[in-house]
């Protein structure tokens, strides 16, 4: 591993722990009642091609609860980054009858829909992020002669080097808070960040 290698992998960690989560998109299923009507909002913003698999079940209606995939410009469109929409019928509803009572209601599917997607992330956030990993970076390499804790070994011929992010002290022992060293970085990305237990 190269220096700058390290000291760009140091900067990301040192990134990720300042937020206190991980921001960056990863797949998800998710599943949801059904509205009875031809929308469908969905918990994060995605895009078209991000969504791989919509299932509607409908296990009252005989076919044992397997579901039905429905094809993307057929079944379903993406109307807007947070909303799909169900194209020649509504999303499922269902008939019941309450204890007690003769007639039945209708009421909407619950979870009788699975969607399989990557969300879009928040593209602001991301751009946020690599500005801030650099900063940091650099910050980190201008400093690596300095003694201020990232640099924890070095070889004889000055090539092999282990880094760590920087320590709530300022210092590589080990602690469990690091903060990035850049102030520039720190108030990029301080809208973002998740409060930790202890306000640290």
């Amino acid at each position: 591993v190269t220096d700058s290698a390290a000291t760009l992998a140091a900067a990301q960690a040192a990134v990720l722990a300042y937020l206190n989560y991980d921001p960056r998109p990863v797949a998800v299923t998710e599943w949801y009642d059904g509205t009875g009507t031809y929308f469908l909002p969905l918990s994060k913003p995605t895009a078209a091609d991000l969504i791989t698999e919509v299932t509607e079940f409908h296990p009252w209606s005989g076919d044992g609860g397997d579901g039905t995939v429905l094809v993307a410009g057929e079944g379903y469109v993406l109307r807007s980054p947070f909303v799909l929409e169900r194209l020649g019928q509504t999303w499922p509803v269902r008939w019941e009858r309450p204890p007690g009572r003769l007639a039945f209601n209708q009421e909407t599917g619950k979870r009788q829909i699975s969607v399989s997607y990557t969300p879009s992330g928040d593209a602001g956030l991301l751009g946020v992020l690599k500005e801030a990993c650099l900063l940091t970076a650099a910050t980190l390499w201008n400093s690596r002669r300095a003694g201020f804790g990232f640099q924890t070994s070095e070889s004889v011929d000055g090539y092999s080097q282990s880094f760590t992010p920087f320590s709530l002290g300022g210092s590589a022992s080990g602690s469990a808070t690091p903060v990035l060293v850049s102030p520039a970085a720190q108030m990029m990305l301080r809208p973002f960040r998740r409060p930790a237990i202890g306000g640290l």
